[in-house]
């Protein structure tokens, strides 16, 4: 089976990559992680341009593979999550959907399966509580969508600015962090789903975000190649030393692996198999890995220099932590694998007796 990118992938690559090269990505990077802001301005350019919400998840992991490569901080997983779940309750909230695809809103994500908020019915209204829940991007967000548990499970709930205080926290990540605390009742329409359109979401987040890590961990390796040709030692490229040479290769190989099982689970989403959830978790963890070792080797090779703030070496291992960290909810991924994932399409399809 073949997953290497189409024509219309490998364009929207192209223009995504000079459009964040031309706004001095990923060198601006440091300067926008010490602000704890975004551009707004450049995401909704981006936004605009189609670029963050393409309509398609083969195109949308590209996309978000281009951001990891770029380090480019923005709200567009939450928003592309948020957009996922509000479809769901299109008719509410039809204009707030076309806001968040033109960049004009943006609705942060909460979801955390150790801490989820509280809530209990009194009649058409769900009181909501929560308090210490971790979000991104509260200060510039019109909303946020929480998982709140009730008598009849878990769902994800939206609420919007003025329902809810946050305080940022300081923490390492190169995203504005917030804690979220809420005392408030919504209506039953801000109910968005049940447990299934939950793990959806969740699995929506696997996929984009190991298609981030992806890219970050091809952005450190790419460094790491041109940095070890450029310097030299003992007369000769470091590159050319064997001990160099064995850490390359093993990036080279995972990466490349990764990048198979990153498309395999895009491509499983965009035929709606429900095997894509499994891949997608699969995707995750293995992105992570993939994503914290090449940052690693990336230091290694640049030496004392990879620790300066003059290279943006440290800021490729930073991103890599506060994605995997983010969304890295171990037994939620196990589960999901086990119950999911019954190995590759291929064998599946072969199973079943269908052709591709």
């Amino acid at each position: 089976m073949n997953f290497e990118p189409s024509r219309e992938e490998k364009m929207l690559e192209d223009e995504l990559s000079r459009l964040l090269k031309d706004a001095s990505y990923p060198d601006v990077s440091y300067r926008v992680l010490l602000s704890k802001r975004f551009d707004r301005e450049l995401y909704r350019r981006m936004c605009t341009l189609g670029f963050v919400f393409p309509g398609d998840p083969i195109l949308s992991v590209v996309s978000f593979r281009v951001f990891g490569r770029h380090l480019f901080i923005s709200p567009a997983l939450d928003c592309h999550v948020s957009l996922y779940l509000l479809s769901k309750r299109e008719g509410p909230f039809k204009e707030l959907t076309k806001a968040i695809v033109k960049g004009e809103k943006i609705i942060s994500v909460a979801f955390d399966t150790e801490n989820t908020a509280q809530g209990t019915w009194k009649g058409e209204r769900l009181n909501v509580q929560c308090e210490g829940k971790f979000a991104f991007f509260l200060e510039d967000a019109d909303g946020v969508i929480v998982d709140v548990e009730t008598d009849g499970g878990v769902h994800p709930v939206l609420l919007l600015k003025g329902e809810y205080q946050h305080e940022k926290v300081d923490m390492m990540s190169d995203e504005p962090v917030y804690t979220l605390k809420c005392d408030t009742a919504c209506t039953r329409e801000r109910v968005l789903g049940d447990k299934d359109t939950l793990l959806d979401a969740r699995c929506m987040i696997w996929l984009l975000s190991s298609a981030e890590l992806l890219g970050i961990a091809e952005g450190a390796f790419s460094r790491a190649v041109k940095y070890s040709r450029e310097r030299v030692q003992f007369g000769r490229p470091i590159g050319s030393f064997q001990a160099i040479r064995h850490m390359l290769a093993d990036d080279y190989m995972n990466i490349r692996g990764c990048g198979f099982m990153v498309n395999e689970s895009g491509y499983l989403c965009k035929r709606g198999l429900e095997v894509w959830k499994g891949a997608s978790a699969l995707a995750f963890m293995f992105a992570a890995e993939v994503s914290e070792q090449a940052t690693k080797n990336c230091h290694q090779i640049h030496g004392a220099m990879g620790f300066t703030v003059e290279m943006p070496v440290h800021l490729y291992y930073k991103k890599a932590k506060s994605v995997a960290g983010r969304w890295f909810q171990g037994n939620e991924l196990e589960k999901t694998v086990l119950h999911y994932w019954r190995g590759p399409l291929w064998i599946e399809e072969e199973k079943n007796g269908h052709e591709d």
